[in-house]
């Protein structure tokens, strides 16, 4: 069985900022904490790490997660347009602490062949870059967003440049990274 020292809580699936976030503050506490052979030294048995990233479909599922001690930290974009109300629900929850990390390369791709843009699937807070004159259909990550494409319920989708490429779209317009603050949650002590 594995051992974590850390379980960690975000937005999913698997290629979205928010775990790149994740993992990227889980790496920052482990070296912090301690030497990976002291962490391997801490368990007897299989050993894999010491960060596991648990990936909720919401960041309030997240959030819940670390309420009932399915994770230690829960880790939220600033940006995140629910945030507010976030905070008001888990009040029971300390903001432990804030760090800087942009987004991975955001683009708007679309299906090869595709004539002409419609319509854009899109992570609410992402609307900014949608194309006017567009209709545009709300979904929670940007995974999920590329996947719409893929199964042709949107003409084209903003997301992140790795995911769109992995799945064959084709980019066309990139907008580069944009920066971007974290929030990571705890069970208050």
């Amino acid at each position: 069985m594995d051992a974590f020292i850390y379980r960690i809580a975000t937005l999913g699936p698997g290629g979205s900022d928010s775990e790149r976030a994740a993992m990227y503050f889980g790496d920052r506490l482990w070296r912090h904490e301690g030497s990976p052979v002291r962490h391997r030294e801490a368990f007897h048995g299989p050993y894999s790490g010491p960060v596991k990233i648990v990936l909720r479909d919401s960041f309030e599922e997240s959030l819940q997660e670390v309420r009932e001690g399915g994770a230690d930290f829960g880790v939220v974009p600033a940006a995140y347009n629910n945030l507010f109300r976030l905070h008001c629900q888990y009040r029971d929850l300390d903001i432990w602490q804030a760090f800087p990390l942009p987004t991975k390369e955001m683009v708007l791709a679309q299906r090869p062949g595709t004539k002409a843009v419609r319509k854009v699937a899109l992570h609410p807070t992402t609307e900014p870059l949608a194309p006017p004159g567009t209709e545009l259909l709300y979904i929670p990550s940007k995974p999920r967003c590329v996947e719409a494409v893929i199964h042709g319920e949107a003409d084209a989708a903003i997301g992140s440049r790795d995911v769109a490429e992995q799945h064959g779209l084709e980019v066309v317009e990139n907008f580069g990274s944009i920066p971007m603050t974290w929030e990571v949650f705890r069970r208050r002590r």
